[in-house]
């Protein structure tokens, strides 16, 4: 009986072991998914700004286009 408890003792330890690396792997995943979640802000930030961007340059434009779609018709 005392031998059964041992092993089950050491399988316990070993189950321990193995979780704590589950853990480990599981925190760093997230800590990636945190860095992805940053960078994606940065890059909607990027996007929205290039946009306002272009909707400017648009509206700076539209007398010159309006001109030059008038000349050709």
């Amino acid at each position: 009986m005392l031998e059964l408890l041992r092993g089950m003792r050491a399988d316990m330890a070993a189950m321990d072991k193995r979780f704590d690396g589950i853990d480990a792997r599981l925190d760093g995943i997230d800590a990636r998914l945190d860095a992805m979640e940053t960078q994606l802000e940065g890059l909607r930030y990027v996007v929205v700004a290039s946009v306002d961007s272009l909707v400017t340059d648009m509206k700076h434009h539209e007398p010159r286009i309006a001109a030059l779609e008038g000349a050709r018709a």
